[in-house]
């Protein structure tokens, strides 16, 4: 990556590293030979080293790289911050000097009782001095590793046990959360630490798990130290989905399985977690947000998975797509279930389910095939609202399944797009006369829009590019009966539809006579025409502001 960057146009305005640069490498190594001219390139001052004429850099290049080797591997090599030579630094100094500080703050309030405050400072820095001790006794990797996990348990469920109990003083509490704090950073430290090896990352993350489930568990004890134990408990099970990606790794398998195990993982406890708070906990605005936040992971994880699972068996980017807007679609219609909302809320399932779907539908977008497929899905999601919950989705419902049949005309080189619209424009007509008939308070847009827009919108779409004259002209005369039976009828719905039809098919077949007529006529005409309209339309700007309105009152009145 960092040969990579040399490439890029803003990298000799790097300011060059304060801190000394040693480049260890031979003549035949062509890797070292590109960092070298990649630091020369940026103006960076460094120091090369021979390995094949330095036996002693040799050695000292290979207890460098030992930091993580759990053969050789010990914590005194993280702890190398001088870099001299092959030796080994010891830290029994830092060690002594740390305790003989926390001696210091713990005996100071005897002289100065006004320093009583800062004796939970000192277990800090003895948490510290109990870190570098395994460095010091030069212990192996995995005996450091473990030091550093008992550390980190005794002084976090010491600290929570402390904080759980009611007659503690201040300086008692204070201590405490000096303990969470530094238990907490020594827990993370281990953790990373091992990621080195995989065996000790299998062991490791569990252990720290059930560390933090003990915080959760003890968290309970008092209810100012809820967020303490929502925080451990979200952090164990991020950490048992880790493990979970982890043993999959270490059992051969590619990144998309790793990625689908930890995913399942992840919906499984957070759906757990969900019906846990939903079960035992009281129903207050804290638990109601945590309930509703785990219900929401668990969700978008399920629509992750369905991604991962797509990658996972080599499916295109297209593909993992339409897998997405399945299960965001899914989601979407499944908000409509009559289930408690001490259980499930529906507006979380369809911010999360209408999410999905967005994303879906632009990873389909570059393949038609399944892009058709996914917008009738999420059309068919929408229409479930309309039905069940509120009419108005029916509105956006159409749209996507209007444009989801015109996808996949296209995508099938169809040219007579009145063939599968045509029909079914009628039966929804059909439909719109029958219910308007028994319902005479329906409004001519609820009525009849979707198969005006059905039936003229797709052919209008097409007499735009056609280069004949039979399909435009037939499409202005239904326009024209169209228009003509919202004026006889004073429905509001077949005037805009039929007259914005008719206007848009008439400017089409007239624009290249309308363009003659312009090229033909000298441009001092155009320019009085215009300037004569403009002089008309101000002289006479109140009369055509009346009749507008009168325009919008007439079309109010319609129905």
């Amino acid at each position: 990556m960092v040969l990579g960057s040399s490439y890029s146009p803003y990298a000799r305005r790097l300011a060059p590293p304060r801190i000394p640069v040693v480049v260890y490498g031979t003549r035949w190594c062509a890797q070292s030979q590109m960092v070298r001219r990649y630091l020369e390139r940026l103006g960076v001052p460094y120091e090369y080293v021979d390995l094949e004429r330095d036996p002693e850099a040799v050695r000292r290049l290979q207890w460098l790289t030992g930091a993580w080797s759990a053969e050789s591997g010990s914590a005194r090599r993280l702890l190398d911050l001088t870099g001299t030579g092959g030796t080994v630094p010891t830290a029994w100094p830092s060690i002594a000097a740390l305790c003989l500080l926390a001696a210091v703050v713990l005996a100071a309030p005897l002289l100065l009782r006004r320093l009583a405050p800062g004796r939970p400072l000192a277990l800090p820095l003895v948490a510290a001095a109990g870190w570098l001790t395994p460095a010091s006794l030069d212990a192996s990797y995995p005996v450091a590793l473990a030091s550093d996990l008992v550390l980190a348990t005794v002084l976090l469920l010491a600290a929570t046990y402390a904080l759980g109990r009611r007659a503690a003083t201040r300086v008692a509490t204070t201590t405490a959360w000096a303990g969470v704090a530094a238990g907490s950073a020594v827990l993370a430290m281990a953790v990373v630490w091992s990621l080195a090896v995989d065996v000790a990352t299998l062991v490791a993350l569990p252990s720290a798990a059930v560390t933090l489930s003990g915080v959760a568990a003890l968290s309970t004890r008092a209810a100012r130290l809820r967020s303490v134990g929502t925080a451990a408990a979200v952090v164990a099970g991020l950490l048992l989905v880790a493990e979970s990606g982890a043993i999959t790794r270490y059992a051969g398998a590619g990144w998309p399985a790793v990625w689908s195990v930890g995913l399942a993982a992840l919906v499984g406890l957070a759906t757990a977690g969900s019906a846990a708070v939903s079960l035992r906990s009281p129903d207050t605005s804290y638990w109601t947000v945590t309930r509703r936040a785990l219900a929401a992971v668990a969700a978008a994880g399920l629509v992750a998975e369905a991604a991962a699972l797509s990658w996972w068996r080599d499916v295109e980017v297209a593909g993992q797509g339409l897998a997405v807007v399945a299960v965001a679609a899914a989601l979407v219609a499944m908000s409509t279930l009559p289930v408690p909302r001490r259980f499930l809320e529906p507006l979380d399932l369809r911010l999360v389910g209408g999410t999905g779907c967005a994303l879906g539908l632009a990873a389909s977008a570059v393949d038609a095939d399944r892009l058709w497929v996914a917008l009738l899905l999420t059309g068919v999601a929408v229409a479930v609202l309309g039905l069940r919950e509120d009419a108005r989705w029916g509105w956006p419902a159409s749209i996507l399944l209007t444009a989801s049949s015109w996808v996949r005309l296209a995508d099938a080189h169809v040219d007579t797009p009145e063939a599968y619209t045509v029909p079914p424009a009628l039966l929804l007509l059909g439909f719109g006369l029958l219910r308007r008939h028994r319902d005479h308070q329906i409004g001519s847009w609820a009525a009849y829009s979707p198969a005006l827009l059905l039936g003229l919108v797709p052919s209008l779409v097409r007499a735009v590019t056609d280069p004949g004259s039979t399909r435009p002209l037939l499409l202005g005369l239904a326009a024209l009966a169209v228009l003509a039976v919202g004026v006889a009828r004073r429905l509001q719905a077949p005037l805009v539809v039929g007259g914005v039809v008719l206007a848009v098919d008439a400017v089409v077949q007239l624009a290249p006579y309308l363009v003659a007529v312009y090229d033909a006529v000298p441009r001092w005409v155009t320019i009085g025409v215009v300037g004569l309209a403009l002089v008309g339309a101000g002289a006479t700007y109140e009369r055509r502001v009346q009749d507008l309105r009168r325009v919008a009152r007439s079309m109010s009145d319609m129905a």
